[in-house]
């Protein structure tokens, strides 16, 4: 068990946060902080531009903190050393692994919804087709934020607003060709 410290911006500032750690067979490590029984489920993917971001992000800890609901914190393997589809089929067995968790801690499995910020929307919305596709698991919600969606990097948007400290077009090229 992981214990982290809030960061203050979610109003929890010093809380000691017990985080849970798993995985299945051909997942990486899935995260939860509390699964209430009875409670509906909610698969996060991280940000990072597909290139970097942890599941141990500001975003979970924030829904985990907020929301009375089983959330669970499902990371994949990053590009460009894993290769798609490898990040997608991890994400799909971390939610399948998930939910077989979520249902031996007592909570509703059959609630489920998939979130994703950024390139973890991307994650979400293709897990979800995938999930669509193999008629499981039945995802009830998706909720997607700032998803990265376009398959070109070079929409008026992107070109415009994609250059932060953090992160920026010349470093997802660099990493992604395959978006250029």
């Amino acid at each position: 068990m992981l214990e982290l410290i809030l960061h203050p911006s979610l109003h929890l500032a010093h809380m000691k946060v017990p985080v849970e750690t798993f995985s299945c067979p051909d997942t990486n490590p899935i995260h939860y902080i509390r699964c209430p029984s009875g409670a509906r489920v909610i698969a996060y993917f991280h940000g990072g531009g597909t290139v970097f971001g942890s599941a141990l992000d500001t975003n979970f800890l924030a829904y985990s903190s907020q929301i009375q609901a089983c959330v669970f914190s499902i990371s994949y393997p990053l590009a460009p050393e894993s290769p798609y589809p490898s990040g997608v089929t991890a994400a799909y067995n971390g939610l399948v692994c998930a939910l077989q968790r979520a249902q031996k801690l007592g909570a509703d499995a059959s609630n489920l919804t998939i979130t994703g910020t950024s390139a973890g929307g991307l994650v979400a919305s293709v897990v979800a087709l995938k999930a669509h596709d193999l008629g499981r698991p039945r995802i009830q919600h998706q909720v997607l934020v700032i998803p990265m969606l376009s398959p070109v990097a070079t929409t008026k948007s992107y070109v415009e607003f994609f250059n932060s400290h953090v992160l920026n077009s010349k470093m997802v090229r660099a990493r992604t060709p395959h978006l250029s």
